[in-house]
């Protein structure tokens, strides 16, 4: 996907809602499984001959997780693309499934923008803008996918958007 990206710059409204529809069924069901995805970006979707969406790499996914010992797993690892962090991941506090839905909201972002929404090129500034920074959706994008990037990219994983106790 980080191929297109990088040819085309960003995607239509039209393109993008159906790589992140593909996504969210492929994350749905891998969370069914008890397996959280974690390294959600373009460099890790692929396209099909058919041109549908595609997780590759799975080498920093977690496994195992069910829901009743979702809680007492939470991982505090620090791992993966900065600007593809999660708040709770850049605090070290302990993350789970809805690392997932907010990276979908960072994807949705880059696929409409063609930039991750906090991006920076200095970490700490970058770090210093997922924690603190209201994220700031340009005019151009419509009303439904503003209020959704809104909703994936809330800071508190509990108030975000396909939170469901994990």
């Amino acid at each position: 996907m980080s191929q297109y990206l990088q040819i085309e710059d960003y995607f239509s409204e039209e393109r993008a809602w159906i790589y992140i529809c593909e996504i969210l069924l492929a994350i749905e069901d891998l969370h069914k499984w008890g397996i959280i995805f974690w390294d959600l970006k373009p460099d890790n979707i692929v396209l099909d001959n058919k041109g549908h969406a595609k997780l590759t790499d799975f080498g920093l996914s977690k496994e195992g997780l069910t829901q009743t010992n979702q809680e007492d797993r939470l991982a505090k690892s620090f791992c993966g693309s900065y600007a593809y962090l999660a708040p709770e991941m850049v605090r070290k506090q302990g993350h789970g499934k809805s690392v997932d839905w907010y990276l979908l909201g960072v994807l949705l972002f880059e696929f409409l923008e063609g930039i991750p929404p906090y991006y920076d090129h200095d970490k700490e500034t970058l770090f210093n803008n997922i924690l603190n920074n209201e994220i700031e959706v340009p005019e151009d994008v419509s009303k439904e996918a503003k209020d959704l990037i809104r909703r994936l990219l809330a800071k508190d994983p509990k108030k975000r958007l396909g939170f469901c106790g994990s």
